[in-house]
């Protein structure tokens, strides 16, 4: 019940899933860094293959074998690299708009205020599709 009790604080709750965030973050850039090194293993094991063909020390159908495991391999770490790039972008790119976003909402209300009344209400049409106005509340649409 303690536990559960951390939740009802919503500055808690965004502490945990901040973290949460942090921690997953952290785990996929070190996904990544594992796959990016296991790429440069399979070039350095392709290279070291080569030499040993080149010296006689294989032989064509042992290079042949050694490097389809390796390119398939090589395949799914490719695979499995961009996915994660992918992701770690996406969520960086999520947390600078996240962190963005309270000064430009800051900097839209000030510029917003110092407006015109007739250009304000110009301006809230293009951003609200209904307002709903009963005896205690408004309710806002906003246009997507």
């Amino acid at each position: 019940m303690e536990y559960l009790g951390q939740f009802s604080d919503p500055e808690l709750v965004k502490q945990h899933i901040e973290a949460a965030d942090r921690e997953e973050m952290s785990t996929r850039e070190l996904e990544l860094k594992d796959v990016e090194a296991g790429l440069v293993e399979l070039d350095a094991q392709f290279t070291q293959n080569l030499g040993f063909l080149r010296r006689g020390v294989l032989n064509e159908q042992e290079f042949v074998k050694a490097n389809k495991m390796a390119r398939d391999q090589m395949s799914g770490l490719h695979e499995r690299r961009e996915s994660l790039a992918q992701w770690v972008d996406e969520q960086k790119e999520r947390s600078a708009a996240r962190d963005r976003t309270p000064g430009l909402i800051e900097t839209f209300l000030e510029d917003f205020e110092a407006m015109d009344p007739r250009v304000r209400k110009s301006h809230l049409q293009t951003i609200l599709k209904a307002a709903h106005i009963s005896r205690d509340t408004i309710e806002l649409e906003f246009r997507v």
